[in-house]
């Protein structure tokens, strides 16, 4: 887990490097090196890097106020409360984003002591005082490994047996003494309702030995008309549930050249539930980054190129839930 998070445009690394350094100098871990490892995705790795930041230092530039993906960081992060923006080109910032006071660090080239370098490691200070690292909390120590629970001490139940056989002898005397004198209906009578209270007694005084000394205290109804804690549902997306293949036809233009479409398949309900579809393309395009909102023959994207590669597609549904989808270019 970083401390802080850099977005910043691929156009601005060596900038970015810069800062990083330096915010590096101050005790600080900072993420803002963009390479995958292997076996992982650009965007999972860049979305755990976000999540796990204490705070993200977002450098607006001439080539970062165009970049999605930079301004998608900066809402998480404004979100969450821990955007803190530096100016490093003369550009008016995004709406949505013009609020939030910048540090004015036009042309800085790395020195620790500028006054609004100074101020920016301030705010970032607040803010990652105000968001402190989580605290692990100690193993449990292994079943078996702590004291011995003390077994309950057995007197109870031998003032138990002691009151039992004293109502049992006082019960047959009486009743050999009524018995002589003709009267055994009432004292049978007696007896039942004595042999009822000893026995309740008994099941009132062997329960709690019976569990270890715990008495377990009986639930109180929930009054009618007043809700009852339940555990809540989770809510169901659109985009979770929806089962989506991405395909695409190509035929040769000429000069090595192919025309393409890339598509979704899916069911009608599917594609009724999307409102648009982003697919991002090879950085070789001039816009890479195409968006079609027009469902017919599913979303269909087409273009002209020479060379396979992976698009990247968001789907977008109208609950505000999106479906993340890659589909390799191929021409045969």
């Amino acid at each position: 887990m970083s401390d802080i998070f850099i977005s910043y445009a691929n156009e601005d690394s060596a900038r970015a490097q810069l800062f990083a350094q330096a915010i590096e100098a101050q005790g600080w871990t900072v993420w803002w090196d963009r390479n995958i490892p292997p076996g992982r995705t650009f965007d999972e790795v860049i979305a755990a890097a976000l999540e796990q930041a204490r705070c993200v230092v977002v450098l607006w530039s001439e080539a970062s106020v165009k970049s999605r993906w930079v301004k998608e960081e900066a809402a998480d992060a404004t979100g969450r409360g821990i955007l803190i923006p530096a100016l490093i080109d003369q550009v008016p910032l995004p709406l949505g984003f013009r609020r939030i006071e910048a540090a004015k660090l036009i042309g800085w080239s790395g020195d620790s002591g500028d006054p609004e370098f100074q101020q920016l490691l301030a705010a970032i200070g607040t803010v990652i005082q105000a968001k402190p690292k989580p605290v692990t909390a100690p193993p449990k120590p292994p079943v078996g490994t702590g004291p011995a629970p003390r077994a309950a001490k057995p007197w109870p139940v031998i003032y138990l047996a002691i009151a039992v056989a004293v109502i049992s002898g006082a019960l047959a005397a009486t009743w050999l003494w009524n018995a002589e004198r003709g009267g055994t209906r009432d004292i049978a009578s007696t007896a039942s309702s004595s042999d009822m209270a000893a026995q309740e007694a008994i099941r009132t005084t062997a329960k709690p030995i019976a569990d270890g000394g715990k008495s377990t205290p009986a639930q109180t109804p929930i009054p009618v008309g007043v809700a009852g804690k339940s555990k809540a549902l989770p809510v169901r997306r659109l985009a979770d549930s929806a089962k989506i293949r991405t395909r695409n036809t190509a035929r040769p233009a000429g000069d090595k050249r192919w025309d393409w479409t890339v598509f979704l398949e899916a069911d009608s309900a599917t594609l009724s539930n999307i409102d648009c579809v982003e697919y991002t393309l090879h950085q070789s395009f001039a816009d890479p980054v195409r968006r079609i909102c027009d469902a017919k023959d599913g979303f269909a994207l087409s273009s002209n190129g020479w060379g396979t590669f992976e698009i990247k597609i968001r789907a977008e549904f109208s609950d505000g839930s999106v479906k993340r989808l890659a589909h390799t270019l191929r021409f045969n």
